[in-house]
């Protein structure tokens, strides 16, 4: 196969490009332009293009950069938080709500049947145990990890 060969008028010309710009990109891609010379399409096209891809990189460094900045700002206006803060802020809010529900078949059962408070305290306590489950610390682990169990929701698992 034979390769076509350019001078630098005619590549220039077929390049869209100016004459001193082809031979500036030529030269700083380490390709001699001295009086005659020829050169291939590919070096041509290489000396042409290889700024794309450095103009790509730069332009996804660039937004990259940005995006971080961005998430700097939202953090400084307490817009956003990270996971870890959202799972500690939850589990202290959840420890708190566990400690209250563990209270509530002394405080409860009494008042749910007053003819019978044991009865009613064993009655709230079941209820409690119940949900208790779902408020313990690995379950939260798993809940910032997105493990959610199939009774999140307190309906029991479907076959």
């Amino acid at each position: 196969m034979k390769l076509t060969k350019w001078k630098l008028n005619t590549a220039a010309h077929a390049f869209g490009v100016s004459r001193t710009k082809l031979r500036n990109r030529l030269e700083a891609a380490g390709i001699p332009t001295g009086a005659g010379r020829e050169f291939t399409t590919r070096q041509i096209s290489r000396a042409l293009y290889a700024d794309a891809n450095i103009q790509a990189a730069k332009y996804r460094r660039e937004s990259a950069e940005a995006d971080l900045a961005e998430i700097e700002v939202t953090k400084a206006r307490r817009e956003l938080a990270s996971t870890a803060e959202v799972v500690d802020i939850i589990t202290r809010l959840l420890r708190a709500f566990r400690k209250r529900l563990a209270d509530l078949p002394a405080t409860l059962g009494p008042a749910v049947n007053p003819s019978d408070p044991a009865h009613g305290t064993a009655a709230v306590r079941r209820w409690v145990d119940g949900v208790l489950p779902l408020l313990r610390e690995d379950t939260l682990a798993a809940f910032a990890k997105g493990d959610l169990p199939d009774n999140v929701d307190g309906e029991e698992a479907q076959e």
